[in-house]
């Protein structure tokens, strides 16, 4: 008798150090939920990636140049002039928008967009027609690396220098195809406030406005 009530006993015991248990547990899943989802409202993205990759995010705002595209034995193939716009959200999804927009001689326009998010101490370029990584070295470089999305075979690496005066910079890309290279660019940029007034524009005198300045 003693015996059948004490297995009994020993049951319901069980059963309920189960339950809370399982209580226990869901309390922790939700606290550790609920913080995650209070940080990822709260953060300051660009504070964030700020602290992480500080010359990156120097670059907030315009930059004019001119990109040549040499062979992989230095012949010239093309030459074009362009115009890029960094932005940095404090918050939403993503925590850079990059948007180029290329002009050549004959009148062709080329306009793309890249969204990336920041994680890991680095930007993952999540939306746009390319997918890849941006860094930034302890000496203050940014190095870029990325794929095609419908041409994983071709890959980009860039490399930006920016000069002491944080208000030019130098960008040297080599392209790969299936692990080969087969061209190289070098791209000069100076920061632009307002490009069509600026002296120094490589635009200048005749400054197309960016289709993203109509835009916004």
């Amino acid at each position: 008798m003693w015996k059948l009530v004490a297995a009994h006993v020993a049951s319901v015991l069980f059963s309920d150090f189960i339950q809370t248990l399982k209580y226990v547990n869901w309390m922790a899943r939700f606290r550790v939920t609920a913080g995650i989802r209070d940080l990822d409202e709260t953060k300051d993205q660009f504070s964030l990636l700020a602290n992480t990759m500080p010359v990156f995010a120097s670059f907030e705002g315009s930059w004019a140049g001119e990109h040549q595209h040499f062979s992989n034995k230095g012949q010239l193939l093309n030459a074009h002039r362009g115009i890029v716009q960094h932005q940095f959200p404090q918050t939403g999804t993503y925590a850079h928008i990059q948007r180029s927009q290329f002009y050549w001689e004959d009148g062709q326009e080329q306009m793309i967009e890249q969204r990336s998010i920041f994680h890991d101490d680095q930007l993952i370029w999540e939306k746009g027609p390319f997918q890849g990584c941006i860094r930034e070295t302890s000496y203050g470089n940014v190095l870029v690396n990325i794929t095609q999305r419908t041409a994983p075979q071709l890959c980009l690496n860039e490399f930006v220098n920016v000069e002491s005066n944080g208000n030019a910079r130098l960008r040297t890309r080599i392209w790969l195809k299936d692990g080969r290279l087969f061209k190289r660019t070098l791209c000069y940029e100076h920061r632009m406030d307002n490009h069509c007034s600026e002296a120094l524009c490589p635009l200048a005198p005749d400054c197309p406005p960016s289709a993203f300045d109509r835009q916004m």
